[in-house]
């Protein structure tokens, strides 16, 4: 299981292919659904990372056999 850390937009850009709006869009959603936190990063106090929530790791093991269930077709 990956580690559930703190993750700027940069990297979560560069890690799942999502445009930069779009994944903008979906973090706005997921925040106010309580799935992630946001909080300033350490190394810019201007910048912007998150981080998934209890709520959010409740509602990701929900999803997990249905996701593994659509990749195994």
């Amino acid at each position: 299981q990956r580690q559930m850390c703190i993750r700027d937009r940069t990297d979560l850009v560069r890690e799942t292919g999502i445009d930069r709006s779009t994944l903008a869009d979906m973090i706005g959603r997921m925040l106010k659904k309580d799935l992630l936190a946001r909080k300033r990063t350490d190394g810019d106090q201007r910048a912007n990372a998150v981080k998934i929530t209890a709520a959010g790791r409740k509602a990701l093991k929900a999803a997990l056999p249905a996701v593994a269930k659509a990749e195994a077709k």
